[in-house]
């Protein structure tokens, strides 16, 4: 098939859902990058992964609702194995011929019938954590499309830790209405918060994860090249273009929502923009490395404290809202 009508913007830094919107609209649907943040959960996500590196823990469990969104959006879309089949692969030296041998046969046959193929892992640095969708094969080379290469295809060099098929689309019969869809969001991100959303050892969502990047940063577990001063902004900055993506999200649809949804959605989007606002200083690779090295990790962790605190009363005024309406 040919590549997907390919899309990228300042400060959309989740691969997925460019990857989802590229496959809508290459169906005719057309969805923006904030609605498929906010409706596959990530807009309010935090997410810690044990063992790995701080400045890829916004790279997992990124695909929990994805099933459940792509059937109310029309897609069929079909997982070789279930999000937490991916559990430990990233230290497992037998998955890669466990990929040759099983998946590449079932994508093959995907692309044979001309549909596109969800992937996470397995593309070139720095993209090699990221989701992308395969589009072809050539000779021995499986060929996709991921952020970073202005919608040219690149090859999949590794093995993929995730794999989704996606069969085709129809026009969906009941769609959710906007307040549905609204109130979704709000239930799984409330139980994000409350770190019940993934049911998986190795992750961790929600105010937990406040304590385990503080921990973190006063004992660094940072494995390969980088080093703190860039796994951090790394960090930061995905979480505040979620909550950046997430505001103009709830602002946008905060007109179409019925009367008691309206106050929640201007609650949200406030406590986004504070989030974004206090940890804007600590995007910078510069500033962090400055701030290590005169003060240490302290004042790092007092700006996550501050974020946590944000968050922390935003959800429990939402879920005051949420019990009163």
């Amino acid at each position: 098939m040919q590549p997907l009508p390919w899309v990228e913007g300042s400060g959309q830094l989740e691969s997925l859902p460019v990857c989802l919107r590229a496959i809508l609209t290459h169906f005719g649907c057309r969805h923006s990058y904030e609605e498929l943040v906010a409706r596959l959960g990530l807009g309010g996500l935090i997410v810690a992964a044990r063992g790995e590196p701080l400045g890829y823990w916004p790279t997992f469990g990124r695909d929990i609702a994805l099933r459940h969104v792509g059937e109310q959006l029309g897609l069929r879309i079909r997982d070789l194995h279930p999000p937490e089949a991916s559990s430990g692969l990233s230290h497992s030296t037998e998955y890669h011929q466990h990929f040759q041998d099983s998946y590449l046969p079932l994508i093959d046959k995907a692309l044979a019938h001309e549909q596109p193929v969800l992937v996470w892992r397995g593309w070139p640095a720095p993209r090699d954590h990221l989701w992308g969708v395969v589009v072809e094969r050539q000779n021995e080379m499986l060929l996709g499309q991921t952020l970073m290469h202005d919608g040219r295809t690149m090859p999949l060099t590794g093995p993929g830790h995730q794999v989704y098929i996606v069969e085709g689309w129809e026009a969906p019969r009941t769609a959710p209405g906007l307040d549905r869809v609204f109130e979704e969001v709000l239930q799984t991100s409330l139980a994000q918060w409350n770190g019940t959303w993934i049911r998986r050892s190795d992750l961790i969502t929600g105010q937990f994860v406040y304590d385990a990047w503080q921990d973190e940063l006063r004992d660094p577990r940072v494995s390969g090249r980088r080093s703190l001063h860039q796994h951090h902004p790394q960090a930061v900055r995905a979480l505040t273009a979620a909550r950046r993506n997430f505001a103009t999200w709830l602002r946008t649809v905060a007109g179409g929502l019925r009367g008691d949804l309206v106050p929640r959605a201007a609650t949200w989007a406030a406590s986004c923009d504070r989030l974004a606002e206090t940890l804007a200083p600590y995007e910078s690779n510069e500033y962090v490395l400055d701030v290590l090295e005169t003060h240490g990790p302290a004042r790092l962790c007092e700006a996550l404290e501050a974020a946590r605190q944000i968050e922390a009363e935003t959800y429990e005024r939402l879920r005051q809202q949420k019990e009163q309406a």
